[in-house]
């Protein structure tokens, strides 16, 4: 049975998520016909907070001027019976935090292989550039940066293509004491703790430490609270990604550090250099991959798999590596 909220008929509750909840619903009243869209109920308290409801609806509006193959589509930002809502297009696929689990549940090895998770990274870049460089009617920066990237934010759809959301409406205020932001606070740049002026360069930071959660599936950070992972990025004492894996590539741990200097001058200045880099680390690693092979590849992350054996021994990065590549020999040939 379908719960209706004004002109939508709420299909399927999705999941629970920071400003609400989220649905599968059709819209009955699209000028093209009924139509699917995800739409975020936001509750009920966020009327009362008018300041972040004012920064939340100018978020919504901007975002809603993002069109790019690897960005979301927001489509609406409105309110029915005094409850706010955002809608956005539907997706046919699974955040990478659901990927990244079904990975290590179903093929007993901690993150993805290498080559799959930049390439998912270098569209996530494609879109973070488009968003930064976006201007309006009379040619102004719009001045837009993410603020909020994590693994929910960063979609795998079944055809193997990758998309972004999030912007102007998944970000947080700075975290002021510890524990109070859960696990999304580890994905936050040093001036985004400082409460400092973000730009470009604090996405390719948070860029670079959700990329080196996803090939190792643990944190560059030390210590094991957060007053001590805030130290360890406004210090620039990171773990190299080789030291987690020494298997890793080190030029794929080199690309990582750079992004995630403490110092935002000596990052990657833009999400297109970062992109770059990594673009140039892929064709090295794997110079006969056609780009409908990769997204082969990614699209084989949602195949469900039978779980492993109780006794199996997990899979070493370096043999992760060696299926990828068996995988992909099993393809069928470019035409």
């Amino acid at each position: 049975m379908t719960t209706r909220f004004g002109r939508f008929e709420l299909l399927e509750r999705l999941n629970f998520e920071l400003h609400g909840v989220r649905y599968r619903a059709l819209d009955t009243t699209a000028p093209e016909g009924a139509r699917t869209l995800e739409l975020l109920r936001l509750p009920l308290e966020s009327n009362t907070e008018e300041s972040w409801l004012e920064r939340y609806r100018q978020g919504a509006q901007l975002a809603m001027q993002l069109r790019h193959n690897n960005i979301v589509q927001v489509l609406e930002f409105g309110v029915i019976d005094g409850e706010y809502f955002l809608g956005t297009a539907a997706l046919d696929g699974k955040e990478l935090v659901g990927v990244l689990h079904n990975v290590r549940r179903t093929q007993g090895h901690r993150g993805i292989p290498a080559p799959i998770a930049v390439s998912i990274f270098i569209d996530v870049c494609r879109a973070l550039h488009f968003a930064h460089t976006l201007r309006g009617e009379h040619g102004e920066s719009l001045g837009m940066t993410h603020d909020a990237l994590c693994l929910t934010h960063i979609h795998v759809l079944s055809t193997g293509e990758v998309k972004l959301g999030g912007f102007g409406t998944g970000r947080l205020p700075p975290p002021r004491t510890e524990g109070v932001m859960g696990p999304k606070v580890m994905f936050f740049s040093p001036e985004m703790i400082r409460g400092g002026a973000l730009d470009a360069r604090s996405d390719v930071y948070v860029a670079g430490v959700v990329l080196y959660r996803l090939l190792c599936d643990q944190l560059p950070f030390m210590g094991e609270h957060e007053s001590a992972w805030f130290d360890s990025a406004r210090n620039d004492q990171l773990i190299p990604l080789t030291t987690r894996v020494p298997t890793m590539d080190a030029r794929l741990s080199e690309i990582l550090q750079r992004a995630m200097r403490a110092d935002p001058t000596a990052r990657y200045e833009s999400a297109e250099a970062l992109g770059q880099a990594l673009s140039a680390w892929l064709q090295a690693q794997t110079p006969s991959m056609s780009a409908a092979e990769i997204q082969e590849a990614r699209r084989q992350l949602l195949v469900p798999q039978p779980n492993p054996p109780q006794k199996a021994e997990a899979d070493t990065p370096a043999r992760a590596f060696e299926k990828f590549q068996q995988a992909l020999a099993r393809l069928p040939p470019r035409r």
